[in-house]
């Protein structure tokens, strides 16, 4: 692992071994930056394109990929490090056995067509994403201009409001209840609501503070994690139903809001969904889609919700709720033409 250490000035540095001259002399690379972990990641990755520079002809792919992974292994999230290496273990299989020297455009567009007839567009973007860092890292001669699947619209399923109040009386008093109100009502994921501690929740303001998820790490560990993005940290007020339920659940001795992990959380929410709307195909993560829709159909401005559920732009927001926004538009649009035929009869035009 790559030592980063403070500067006086408040900015961090490392310094990678580049050569040793003839004379036996070690000469450093050093690398600078305000952002610890940039600069940990640009040291790292230089210094594993130092390892074995004599051999990197020899590199096959499946070499260059393993390179890669270990390079960014201490800065990227733990669910991230899980997904390059299943992606590097099960895909691209064509590929791996080739020397990095002799890849060419065709052998990557081929793996690509293989692959994106067994698993969807996403995946083999995120597959060429990792072929791609790792092409750069050894070989950064090479571009690859790769044609990649279209990106599919996502199918947006939104909980009803009938479904939901069967949901939440049912989940009333067990132990997915706060889970399920911390998605459903605080648009929270998953590991957000895991990784929720009571100390960030202000019960006299009533707020909670989301600054933290637990994850899946390798060989099935669980792992606590900051954030991935800078909107995924926030602060945001909820209804005083939820807050009441928090304080009545309030127990001092423990650190963590639920004692569950996402694997028990989803089942019984799955067994309940099952016995109380058996028509429905909820996942947990759509609970969130339920919290935006109720703020978009209450008028609240598009740049709360993206702040409530994390997201960095309000784009995000209007891309993936867009028809229902547009819905409200017609609404608002349909009441303005009322509102204005009968100001223009009242003045006897």
């Amino acid at each position: 692992m790559v030592k980063v250490d403070r500067l006086p000035s408040g900015s961090y540095r490392a310094r990678v071994l580049d050569y040793t001259d003839p004379e036996g002399k070690a000469h450093y690379r050093s690398f600078t930056g305000k952002n610890k972990k940039t600069v940990q990641l640009e040291a790292a990755q230089f210094e594993a394109s130092r390892k074995g520079t004599d051999r990197r002809i020899d590199m096959t792919v499946g070499e260059a990929l393993e390179r890669c992974i270990e390079a960014k292994a201490n800065v990227i999230s733990p669910s991230t490090l899980v997904a390059y290496r299943a992606y590097k273990n099960n895909y691209l299989g064509g590929l791996q056995a080739i020397k990095l020297s002799e890849l060419t455009q065709e052998d990557v567009q081929i793996a690509i067509n293989v692959e994106a007839a067994r698993v969807s567009p996403k995946t083999i973007r995120n597959v060429h994403g990792l072929l791609s860092a790792a092409i750069k890292m050894f070989r950064p001669d090479m571009t690859l201009y790769t044609t990649l699947p279209q990106k599919e619209k996502p199918d947006i399923t939104i909980p009803t409001e009938e479904h939901m109040i069967s949901l939440f009386r049912e989940t009333k008093g067990t132990e997915i209840e706060i889970p399920v109100l911390l998605g459903a009502v605080a648009g929270m994921r998953m590991s957000e609501i895991v990784g929720l501690k009571w100390e960030n929740i202000d019960f006299k303001k009533g707020t909670i503070k989301v600054c933290s998820a637990i994850v899946r790490g390798e060989n099935n560990s669980t792992v606590e994690k900051k954030p991935k993005t800078t909107a995924g940290f926030r602060v945001f007020g909820v209804p005083p139903h939820l807050i009441d339920v928090l304080k009545e659940a309030y127990d001092p001795e423990k650190v963590y809001v639920t004692s569950l992990g996402s694997r028990v959380i989803y089942g019984r929410y799955v067994a309940v969904l099952k016995r109380v709307c058996p028509e429905a195909h909820y996942t947990f993560h759509e609970l969130r889609h339920y919290a935006a829709s109720v703020m978009i159909m209450l008028g609240i401005p598009v740049k709360y919700i993206a702040d409530m559920l994390g997201h960095e732009t309000e784009d995000m927001v209007n891309r993936v709720y867009g028809h229902i926004m547009q819905d409200k538009k017609d609404m608002v649009s349909e009441r303005l033409n009322l509102y204005y035929k009968d100001v223009f009869q009242r003045c006897n035009f």
